[in-house]
C-alpha cells in the first residue's frame, strides 16, 4: 500500500499492458482507494475503453528509488468521475521488487548464445547478448551506437533464447560503454512491456544458466542438478 500511495503522489511513469485490449501504454497511477481495494490509472489515449468490462487484467511496472516494481492486477474496467479518462483495477495480491544489485547478471555461454533482433533506426539488426538477468540484458554493438543512446527505447525486440524460444519485449537503453571483450560497444538495457508469459520463459532460461553455473562449481553434483 505504501508503494502504490507513493506512486500516486508522484509523476513517476507506470507501464501497463492491458490484456483485454492487447495494448501497452506509459501512464500514471492517479488514485489508490483502499476501501474499494482498487488502483486508478490515467487512461488518456487508451482506445476502446468501453470494451473493458472487468473480465481481464493488466501487468504493470515502474521504477522508483532505484527499485523496479512489477505487479499483476485483475478486474480492469473503465471508471468515471476523474478529470481524465481512467481505468481501475483490483489491488494486486503481490508486488515484486527488484533492486539492481539483486538482479544477478549471468554471462551467456559461448556456444549457442542468445541473440536479440532489434531495429536500429530503420535497419533490422541481430545483436549478440553479452549477459542477461531478470531485469535486463547487455548487447554487443559494432556500429550505429547513436541508435542506442542512454534514454532511448528499442521497441518490438525479439530476444531469441536457445531451447526456450523467442520472447518479445521493448528495451529501455540505460547505458552504453566500451565492450572490454571483443571490442565495439556494450549497451545495457532494461526490459519494458514484457508479457507475463515471456517473463516466465525468461525465468526458465535464467534458471538454466543458474543450474549450469552451480554444476560447473560442483561437478560431482552436475547429474543431480540437471535431473539426470
Amino acid at each position: 500500500m505504501s508503494v502504490f500511495s507513493a506512486l500516486a503522489r508522484s509523476p513517476i511513469p507506470v507501464t501497463l499492458s492491458v490484456t483485454q485490449l492487447g495494448v501497452s501504454l506509459t501512464t500514471r497511477l492517479i488514485a489508490v482507494n483502499p476501501a474499494f481495494e482498487e488502483l486508478v490509472f490515467d487512461a488518456s489515449g487508451l482506445p476502446d475503453l468501453e470494451r473493458l468490462d472487468g473480465s481481464a487484467g493488466l501487468v504493470g511496472s515502474a521504477q522508483m528509488d532505484a527499485v523496479w516494481f512489477r505487479f499483476e492486477a485483475g478486474h480492469v474496467e473503465a471508471v468515471r468521475g476523474y478529470a481524465q479518462p481512467a481505468i481501475r483495477a483490483r489491488m494486486p495480491p503481490m508486488l515484486q521488487r527488484m533492486q539492481r544489485r539483486d538482479s544477478i547478471r549471468y554471462p551467456v555461454p559461448a556456444l549457442n548464445p542468445p541473440v536479440c533482433d532489434v531495429l536500429l533506426g530503420d535497419i533490422p539488426s541481430r545483436l549478440r547478448v553479452i549477459d542477461i538477468s531478470l531485469s535486463g540484458v547487455a548487447l554487443a554493438i559494432e556500429g550505429q551506437g547513436e541508435a542506442c543512446e542512454p534514454g532511448s527505447k528499442l521497441v518490438n525486440c525479439m530476444l531469441q533464447l536457445p531451447e526456450i524460444g523467442a520472447i518479445e519485449t521493448d528495451l529501455d537503453v540505460v547505458h552504453q560503454d566500451a565492450n572490454r571483450k571483443g571490442g565495439g560497444r556494450r549497451v545495457g538495457c532494461r526490459f519494458a512491456n514484457i508479457r507475463p508469459t515471456s517473463f516466465t520463459h525468461l525465468q526458465r532460461y535464467i534458471s538454466h544458466l543458474e543450474r549450469e553455473r552451480l554444476a560447473s562449481e560442483n561437478p560431482s553434483g552436475a547429474a543431480w542438478m540437471t535431473g539426470a
